[in-house]
């Protein structure tokens, strides 16, 4: 009885390990690893309109799971979602670098891009203020001010398609926390209204301007009329 019993386990043994190495094999043979970068965004759905996004360490091992159009749900260590397969089937060896750079300014309409040369995914607009993060093969990843959501806020331009802000005239910028504003439509009417000062920082579009103000834009449908020189365009 005791032999039966110990055959039994031992049946069981081999046919779970077999099925575990099996599994394992499985694993291996979907497993790709995402090209060379200091952090890869993962998306929760294959789309770029997204704010909320985790990230892995570039050159880490994953499992591609699904692949739909120019996405891959791929599983890691520690979680899973989407990315752009361009991170994953790019056969180009030269390393994404991260870099330190100030905000810049765009100095033509363009589309920004999900990768290098890939899908466009953005329509952003001469004077756009952005951050470039990181460099690739003459193309800059950037950081783009967003005012709803969701929305794309990360993005490829051309690195040539940006210039220092002096020297274009950006169509947005930023209202530090304390800034004294006028929360009026109408120019004429600045002089009969009290001021306030805002209370945090806000990122602002420009609607027009008039003598030494400016009227902008945010969130919600908000506008306010400011002093020109308390709009600034690096942070």
């Amino acid at each position: 009885m005791k032999i039966k019993v110990l055959s039994l386990l031992v049946l069981i043994l081999c046919l779970f390990g077999c099925n575990y190495i099996q599994s394992s094999i499985d694993i291996d043979d979907n497993s790709v690893v995402l090209k060379e970068n200091s952090k890869i965004f993962i998306y929760p759905s294959p789309q770029p309109e997204s704010l909320n996004l985790e990230e892995i360490d570039g050159g880490a091992k994953v499992q591609i799971i699904e692949e739909k159009d120019e996405w891959v749900y791929v599983k890691y260590s520690g979680g899973e979602g989407w990315v752009p397969k361009w991170y994953v089937l790019s056969d180009e060896s030269k390393q994404i670098k991260d870099i330190n750079s100030e905000t810049r300014v765009l100095n033509q309409d363009i589309w920004g891009s999900l990768y290098p040369n890939g899908t466009k995914i953005v329509n952003l607009k001469k004077g756009k203020l952005l951050t470039p993060i990181k460099e690739w093969n003459g193309w800059y990843e950037v950081k783009i001010i967003v005012y709803d959501i969701p929305e794309v806020h990360i993005a490829w331009v051309p690195q040539n398609a940006l210039s220092p802000v002096n020297e274009i005239q950006p169509i947005e910028g930023y209202l530090l926390s304390g800034t004294e504003v006028h929360e009026i439509s109408e120019f004429e009417d600045i002089s009969l209204t009290n001021s306030k000062n805002i209370t945090y920082e806000m990122n602002v579009f420009i609607i027009s301007e008039k003598d030494d103000y400016v009227l902008v834009g945010a969130n919600g449908g908000w506008s306010a009329w400011t002093k020109k020189n308390t709009l600034i365009y690096i942070k």
